[in-house]
């Protein structure tokens, strides 16, 4: 089901409900009742995660950008009739006024294809709070209440052309954020379990990834009692590990979590067959987990599970979800049937490299300034920033190169991988 499909659909649940000007009320609440515009606003907002409600003048003004009457910031634009498509908005102005005018406009009403439209119309004498006697949400044709004025299309610039939407059939619940990046400058090849802290339902945990303000979201949520819900997309980068390297080529999950930290048996049983889903449909074999974010072990057709934070100064996922890691990978691949080579256990047994080997250590300094570097070498390693005496650090693995233990991990900004020199091999800190 696309954005548009859904838009309609949500239109749909709403005939029969009286007309009440200026008004949102959906169906079912103490004050039930729409305006024209108020129920296109609505439909939009219900679906794409926004909070935009205006009148027609405003959604015209937005469109045309007439700076009196424009308070939605640019997200309408005008679109001609023939390029019109299910969940674009109707403008219907009055005879012989000038377009350029947002107060032209009369009426609103959504467009749900093949020439009809739903719309909250009113009908009769005005009655108490403009409720107008007889009106209701109705599905129409377009020219239904033109009274000979013109028509325009416009379309919020954050729905889409009616692209499917990119996510798993196991979803039973979708509510998208606003917070995300748009499309991924990444192919997905990872996913990445997050701890909601906290035994939230997917309902609230989309409330919490609702307001722009939060600046955070996940592709998914999974609740203790096993429903899964959608929050951004699969082919769009969620806001959720503080890392664009990392949420670019990731699917993210927020966890319900009991006690502890603890998954009840339902949301890790879902979270199992979530990553093996994604697997399938991707195209992979199955899922490998090493203890670091070193893609260089990762065996060919497999995705590598990493924690957030090896990214960002947390705790997330938790201290029981960090020890689950081994027996995901495992229980997934499983389910896929999967035989990996090499290792799916944090215990790193490869003979490609001796002299590497993750460790997940938060690292604090104590000389006056060190410095990182792109290669495990004070010669050849190109200086790129640096930490000053008392700043931390996480490093998600180590390397002994050139006669020092490096510290390494891969930059939050830059998605590359960094090195600082811990000290000679003699000595294990800074």
């Amino acid at each position: 089901m696309t954005d548009r499909e859904r838009v309609v659909a949500k239109a749909e649940s709403q005939l029969g409900v009286r007309y009440w000007s200026m008004h949102t009320g959906p169906k079912g609440s103490k004050s039930e009742g729409f305006g024209c515009a108020m129920l296109a606003c609505w439909c939009l907002n219900q679906v794409l995660g926004t909070s935009y409600y205006g009148s027609c003048w405003n959604l015209w003004g937005d469109a045309i950008g007439a700076p009196k009457y424009n308070q939605g910031g640019g997200q309408f634009k005008e679109v001609s009739a023939k390029d019109a498509l299910p969940g674009d908005v109707v403008i219907y102005f009055k005879p012989d006024v000038s377009l350029g005018y947002s107060t032209s406009a009369s009426h609103a009403a959504l467009y749900v294809g093949d020439g009809k439209v739903i719309g909250a119309w009113g009908y009769g004498v005005p009655g108490s709070g403009y409720y107008m006697k007889g009106g209701s949400v109705r599905k129409t044709t377009v020219a239904y209440q033109s009274l000979g004025g013109a028509i325009r299309y416009i379309r919020c610039t954050k729905l889409g052309k009616g692209e499917p939407l990119t996510h798993s059939k196991l979803a039973t619940y979708v509510s998208h954020s606003p917070n995300h990046s748009g499309k991924r400058n990444h192919k997905i090849d990872t996913l990445t379990p997050h701890y909601m802290d906290g035994n939230l339902s997917v309902e609230t945990c989309a409330a919490i990834f609702r307001p722009t303000s939060r600046r955070a979201s996940s592709n998914y949520g999974i609740g203790s009692d096993g429903r899964i819900g959608v929050y951004v997309e699969e082919e769009n980068r969620a806001w959720t590990s503080g890392s664009s390297a990392n949420d670019n080529r990731a699917v993210t999950f927020e966890c319900a979590n009991l006690s502890g930290g603890k998954l009840s048996d339902a949301c890790w049983k879902s979270l199992v067959k979530l990553c093996a889903d994604i697997c399938k449909r991707y195209g992979f074999k199955g899922v490998y987990y090493c203890g670091s974010a070193n893609y260089s072990k990762l065996p060919k057709g497999y995705m590598l599970l990493t924690m957030h934070k090896w990214f960002q100064d947390t705790d997330c996922p938790g201290p029981w979800l960090s020890k689950q890691f081994d027996r995901l990978a495992k229980e997934v691949n499983a389910a896929m049937g999967a035989k990996p080579s090499g290792t799916t256990s944090s215990k790193d047994t490869s003979t490609k490299d001796k002299e590497a080997f993750p460790m997940e250590k938060t690292i604090k300094v104590k000389a006056d300034s060190v410095n990182v570097r792109t290669a495990p070498s004070t010669k050849t390693g190109k200086v790129v920033a640096s930490y000053s005496k008392g700043q931390t650090f996480v490093i998600d693995g180590v390397r002994i190169a050139g006669g020092y233990v490096w510290g390494t991990y891969i930059g939050a900004s830059s998605g590359q991988r960094r090195y600082v020199a811990l000290g000679p091999t003699s000595i294990a800190g800074v």
